[in-house]
């Protein structure tokens, strides 16, 4: 492999430079350039120009300098002794090192040398420091893949899948962890780099993939707070999903509601059998919540549901009834003898079914 560096001659007069040329072509590769946009084509380790040119070119040499930072671009300029206090003014702002004209071979050499030594130890340094980037950049990305390993909730990360005219047309998969693979039933392994569409063509036209197209388009983010996909995994499943974009790909945080979606529905299908059961009893039945005053003391029950055989029980219609203090259902309750008030209140909520019911109906 050829190791030899790469320096530029940077001369406003070559044929000046054909001398300096063979001493140096033994031991690097030389080029002779006339211009800096040669130089950028070349990618040199190290440059040697002479007064004119760096007079001429300046702020090139500066700007080139300033590209290849972190890593240093050594520049030497080469003067006629009764030049330097001319060359001086400027000197500083591009040139690492002067060498003075006519000068022996062997200190040009050393000058030299100690020049790509500079320029190789910032290489070296700039390496380290990527070296330790990238380690961050592992830790980082096991610390992710960690925590998402352990989270409840479902990531996604897709990329799109764009046709010639730029429009997105599918996605690939990049990441998913093992919550989302429990809920779409995939392995996390075998699903990278496999296309959305073909794994569940369903998802094709639905509002989710409208919305991953347009988040993957705009940028902007996009939230389903509650949305069946049950038409689209075969299996009853209600989530909740925030999709937002990471540069070129789209993210997907999902979380599972379908238990509890499958709860509410059975509460829901538990209340309406409670409901009809308790409208279509022969017997009257009556739910009352005990009221308390300002000390806490119970001074009242409220009627909170009553079937139709409470009317025909009490003669108090439920509709008009129910929401009302049974001290204004029942004027004068609160003296009977019997206590009613105080009787129920000891429990909280009261059930009073026909039996009772009859002890306090309106005569």
């Amino acid at each position: 492999m050829d190791n030899k560096k790469t320096i530029i001659l940077f001369f406003s007069q070559i044929e000046c430079v054909s001398t300096l040329k063979d001493l140096l072509l033994s031991k690097y590769h030389v080029e002779i350039c006339e211009s800096t946009g040669d130089i950028n084509r070349i990618e040199p380790d190290l440059i040697i120009t002479d007064g004119g040119m760096l007079k001429k070119y300046i702020k090139e040499l500066e700007d080139l300098k300033k590209s290849q930072l972190p890593i240093t671009l050594p520049i030497l300029l080469a003067t006629p002794r009764n030049d330097i206090n001319s060359a001086s003014s400027f000197l500083w702002k591009v040139v690492d090192d002067l060498i003075s004209i006519p000068i022996e071979k062997a200190e040009i050499l050393a000058r030299i040398e100690a020049l790509l030594r500079t320029r190789e130890l910032s290489v070296i340094n700039d390496e380290n420091k990527m070296a330790k980037v990238v380690e961050q950049l592992k830790k980082s990305r096991e610390r992710f893949r960690k925590s998402q390993e352990i989270s409840p909730n479902g990531f996604t990360i897709l990329h799109p899948v764009r046709d010639d005219k730029g429009q997105v047309i599918d996605f690939t998969w990049i990441y998913e962890n093992q919550a989302i693979a429990r809920i779409n039933g995939t392995d996390p392994q075998e699903v990278i780099s496999k296309k959305l569409l073909e794994l569940f063509p369903e998802h094709k036209d639905t509002d989710i993939f409208k919305a991953y197209v347009h988040v993957a388009n705009t940028g902007k983010t996009r939230v389903f707070d509650d949305v069946y996909v049950g038409e689209i995994l075969s299996i009853p499943t209600w989530l909740r999903l925030e999709i937002v974009s990471m540069g070129e790909d789209i993210a997907i945080y999902t979380q599972d509601l379908t238990e509890r979606k499958k709860a509410d529905m059975a509460l829901v299908e538990s209340e309406e059998r409670y409901r009809s059961l308790f409208e279509n009893m022969n017997s009257g039945f009556v739910l009352f919540e005990v009221v308390k005053n300002k000390k806490g003391i119970p001074s009242d029950l409220k009627i909170v549901a009553a079937n139709e055989g409470f009317e025909k029980t009490t003669g108090l219609n439920p509709k008009s009834a129910i929401g009302k203090n049974l001290t204004k259902a029942l004027p004068g309750i609160e003296n009977d003898e019997a206590d009613w008030i105080g009787r129920y209140s000891k429990v909280g909520r009261v059930q009073v079914t026909s039996a009772t019911a009859r002890c306090f109906r309106v005569c």
